[in-house]
């Protein structure tokens, strides 16, 4: 194995333990642990790939020849776990980061929302005089080295308020969920501030039960101070101009980092794995109503939703749902229902008018719904072949089991 800098690597396992379960890649690492921002890249992927051939942590490579260039999705392993408390189990124990001070906030955040949890902690600090606001990615707040479990536990239990940084990348991690379900269990005010495109209207439960703000909107920032200055009976200042341009471009620079290292062969294959299933819930007259499941392992994006003949005649004309609301998530369902301008039972019936007897307006035949979803920034169209009963007198559509 080639010479690394252990200390390097232990940094890189803690940081990994700390953000687990989210996967950073090498050049996150990189930027979330600024005192060794000066070795060159060569010499932290030294370090990464010793970790990565002992078995510590696990991820997607990228070399040229044996020389690891980039990583990936890395992870911490549940041997680098052992590996990392055998080496702080030998080392003196460190000195608490608990948070001093009565008037505790605990913010809680996606490790790849740092930044954004920084200046917000900031913001709120300065804006309310005698506030601590405790951010585990802060240097300040959580020490290298620290027990990072027990640190963030202590500041839970502490804390007077609890904000959740409610970006999409945030609502994404189990851990922010964790420590949300923890405030609560404690009957803490929890706040839920969206920042980028998420918004205070768009969030699901159990967030969505709590009172939000969009923190990159003014008037919701100075409602966020003034709250939490009243719930803290302390007085707050009116918030630093350009406040809420630094953090709408802070977010801007956080998406713009967010491009996947996957190769094209891999997003495709990824892709070709993907079906939406499609059965008939109702459809009486112009009323549709569909049950779609999502059969995959990604989060698809239902973009339209076709109804054809067995010979691709529509039906109807296409639907496509709200933005907001087309979002399946892996094993996820999604219910869209709609009134259509002209009624896919009767146009079904003047199509397959053949198949009517004299004394029977009930048939049996095939259609297509077609789903056209986005996924992985791509478009897949998922179709379903379905049998069904038509009935011309009340022009409705049975799906046939």
């Amino acid at each position: 194995m080639p010479k690394y800098d252990e200390k390097l690597a232990h940094s890189i396992l803690e940081k990994l333990q700390e953000s687990f379960p989210d996967a950073l890649s090498s050049e996150d690492l990189r930027e979330y642990l600024p005192e060794y921002k000066d070795r060159s890249r060569q010499e932290f992927h030294k370090a990464v790939d010793a970790l990565l051939k002992l078995g510590f942590i696990e991820g997607k490579t990228l070399r040229a020849g044996l020389e690891l260039v980039s990583a990936a999705n890395i992870t911490i392993t549940p041997g680098g776990r052992s590996a990392l408390q055998k080496h702080q189990e030998s080392t003196p124990e460190p000195h608490s980061s608990a948070t001093s001070g009565e008037n505790l906030i605990f913010l809680s955040h996606a490790a790849s929302d740092k930044e954004l949890a920084i200046e917000l902690k900031r913001l709120i600090e300065t804006a309310i005089p005698g506030t601590q606001v405790f951010v585990s990615s802060d240097p300040e707040d959580l020490h290298p080295g620290d027990p990072w479990v027990e640190t963030i536990l202590e500041n839970l239990r502490r804390a007077r308020i609890l904000i959740a940084l409610a970006t999409e990348r945030g609502m994404a991690r189990r851990w922010v969920w964790y420590e949300v379900g923890a405030g609560w269990s404690r009957d803490l005010r929890v706040i839920p501030c969206c920042v980028g495109k998420l918004r205070k209207g768009q969030l699901l439960a159990p967030f969505s039960r709590y009172q939000a703000l969009n923190a990159d909107e003014e008037p919701d920032l100075d409602a966020l101070l003034k709250s939490t200055a009243d719930l803290l009976h302390l007085t707050a200042r009116a918030s630093e101009p350009g406040v809420v341009d630094n953090l709408v471009a802070i977010e801007r620079g956080i998406q713009a980092s967010e491009i996947p290292m996957l190769s094209p062969e891999e997003v495709q294959r990824r892709i070709d794995l993907v079906h939406v299933s499609a059965r008939i819930q109702r459809s009486v007259g112009q009323y549709v109503e569909l049950v779609l499941t999502n059969e995959s392992a990604e989060s698809v994006v239902v973009r339209k939703i076709s109804l054809l003949s067995e010979k691709d005649l529509p039906l109807t004309e296409g639907y496509s749902p709200p933005l907001e609301k087309g979002k399946i998530d892996p094993a996820g369902a999604l219910w869209p229902s709609w009134t259509a301008k002209t009624s896919p039972g009767t146009t079904l019936a003047k199509i397959d008018r053949s198949k009517l007897l004299p004394h029977n307006q009930s048939f049996e035949t095939d259609i297509k719904i077609v789903v056209i979803c986005e996924v992985l920034g791509k478009i897949k169209p998922c179709p379903n072949n379905l049998r069904v009963q038509v009935d011309a007198s009340y022009h409705s559509i049975a799906q046939i089991v």
